[in-house]
């Protein structure tokens, strides 16, 4: 039986996401490096340090950047993955209001707004799965055709009215019940199962 979290993200997809949006933002959100005039070589270390700290959450990193504000920026933009890391694996909202980026803060809740929102629709998805599968087992029981009609999910449904009446060809012989089906392979299926059951 599935459980409800099967329907979640698991804690790595978690991670790999809030890196890959975070890395985005805090790589457009760094807005002063040196000038390419200047130093292009210091400029390029300086964003490939950055870039290598942000891609490993890495704060002891942006200590190779030369350049004090983009430092900074890369040292903030750690401390903000690592927050919007822990609010999303907590999902905790409240932990995004740490966050110094005001578009990584707005990201954050979004994020956590969306896996609550998940997990309430999987849990209530589970919900109705665990209902329709009771209705099938009580159907399957009692032989009922009908019984199976109570089921909401179609598949499910089909899948009563298939167990069923394969039940039901099996301990009574009675083919003309798998005509009900309108898969060709299933009516086979469905009649063959009275041979198994001799």
């Amino acid at each position: 039986m599935l459980q409800s979290n099967e329907y979640l993200p698991s804690k790595t997809m978690k991670n790999i996401f809030i890196k890959s949006f975070l890395i985005m933002l805090a790589t457009t959100a760094c807005t002063s490096p040196a000038p390419l005039d200047d130093d292009p070589i210091g400029t390029h270390l300086d964003n490939q340090a950055f870039s290598e700290a942000l891609g490993d959450g890495d704060e002891k990193k942006c200590e190779r950047i030369e350049d004090e504000t983009m430092k900074e920026e890369c040292e903030n933009a750690i401390q903000d993955l690592a927050l919007s890391t822990d609010a999303l694996n907590s999902m905790d909202k409240g932990l995004c209001s740490g966050i110094s980026d005001e578009r990584i803060q707005e990201g954050c809740e979004l994020n956590i707004a969306e896996a609550v929102a998940d997990t309430k629709a999987a849990e209530e998805q589970q919900k109705k799965n665990d209902a329709d599968l009771a209705l099938d087992f009580q159907a399957v029981e009692k032989g009922s055709l009908a019984a199976c009609d109570k089921i909401e999910d179609p598949a499910f449904k089909e899948s009563c009215r298939y167990n069923v009446t394969v039940d039901m060809v099996a301990e009574g012989g009675k083919l003309k019940l798998c005509e009900i089906f309108e898969d060709s392979v299933v009516v086979e299926r469905c009649k063959s199962s009275q041979e198994e059951g001799e």
